[in-house]
């Protein structure tokens, strides 16, 4: 699901305008920039030296030159790329899972003003302020030369180290990801950080996208057995899963997930819930689905109403490549809840789709 993963983290990093939660672990810019605690503060961090004027990428890595965002690195491969106008900011990712010690490399660049800031400091949040993550390090570092603050951060699952700087007016955020328990390894932190190079101009905007053509067909995914109904009580709905969810919240309890990885050939099973507080719940929900739906862009193929636990909600289908994920959105109360069955290599079949989606219901 690694389309997936990249549009979920560009979604849940625009928080509703006004409020204080997205539809994800994220806060205002004064908390998250109080996530790291004074404690991890440090003495400056030797920084990882520059490749020198006209190198050449080590083996197995290629330099990536993102004109749309403003910089060239070197990546140990081809990275999934995603640019938008969001909340009245440029957003963009460079993102690249792999096997092996080094697990994942990203770049986030998000344009200048307050807007920018906030995004950032979003991006950011998702980061430290996941359940069970700490920031252990803090330290001051350089990125393309210019001042940077540096981060070491242990989450359940693994354990990063990322750098944030503004340059030329742009907020960039550059992280490494290996297993909990691995070393980030010195000949790829250096060569990652020390290649970052940002440029002063950036290509035009993306222009509004085209509708996506039609997606060809695949087999259906191997259908999923043993469905349980599962209660999430703090999440304010019960569905069933074909087996044990993982959960992630955020520290106010505004957003929770509930999420069922897929065995190879089937589905991953996916429940979120956003609740709004403040007296225009409507509002912050509609926006909030507004924001969810724009994040899958082109790829939906289909938008319709639908009837979800017996409450008016939508339908959606997005489709890319040979990544398919059908999603249901309802608002339930103060609540929005955001169910979706994906599927890469596949389609989710029509039971795992009866299943799960026909099994919700919103709590008392």
């Amino acid at each position: 699901m690694k389309r997936l993963a990249l549009v979920v983290v560009l979604a849940a990093a625009v928080p509703a305008a006004g409020h204080a939660s997205g539809p994800a672990a994220t806060k205002p810019a004064a908390a998250a920039k109080a996530a790291a605690p004074a404690a991890a503060k440090g003495a400056p961090k030797k920084a990882a030296a520059a490749p020198t004027a006209g190198a050449k990428p080590p083996d197995g890595w290629k330099e990536v030159v993102a004109k749309d965002a403003g910089f060239t690195a070197w990546f140990p491969g081809e990275p999934q790329h995603q640019l938008e106008n969001r909340a009245g900011a440029l957003l963009g990712g460079y993102m690249l899972d792999r096997d092996g010690d080094l697990a994942s490399v990203a770049v986030f660049m998000v344009s200048a003003g307050e807007e920018g800031q906030e995004l950032a400091d979003g991006i950011f949040g998702l980061v430290t302020q996941e359940e069970g993550s700490k920031v252990t390090r803090e330290y001051q570092a350089t990125l393309d030369g210019k001042p940077a603050r540096g981060f070491d951060v242990e989450t359940p699952d693994s354990a990063i180290t990322a750098r944030r700087a503004v340059v030329f007016g742009r907020h960039y955020l550059l992280l490494l990801r290996v297993p909990r328990g691995a070393a980030i390894p010195e000949a790829d932190a250096r060569a990652f950080f020390g290649s970052f190079h940002a440029v002063a101009e950036l290509d035009a905007p993306p222009a509004a996208a085209e509708p996506a053509a039609p997606a060809r067909p695949l087999p259906p995914a191997t259908p999923a057995t043993g469905f349980k109904e599962f209660v999430a009580k703090d999440a304010g709905f019960a569905i069933a899963f074909p087996g044990e969810p993982e959960r992630e919240t955020n520290e106010d309890g505004t957003f929770t997930g509930y999420r069922l990885k897929g065995a190879k050939g089937g589905c991953s099973f996916i429940a979120i819930t956003v609740t709004a507080k403040g007296e225009d719940v409507k509002a912050v929900l509609d926006e909030q689905v507004t924001r969810l739906v724009d994040a899958f862009g082109p790829s939906i193929q289909r938008d319709e109403p639908a009837t979800i636990g017996g409450l008016p909600g939508r339908a959606l289908t997005s489709a890319q490549g040979d990544s398919r994920i059908e999603i249901r959105f309802v608002v339930a109360k103060n609540r929005l809840h955001g169910l979706m069955v994906a599927a890469d290599g596949a389609a989710p079949s029509e039971a795992d789709q009866k299943a799960f989606f026909g099994s919700f219901r919103s709590l008392p």
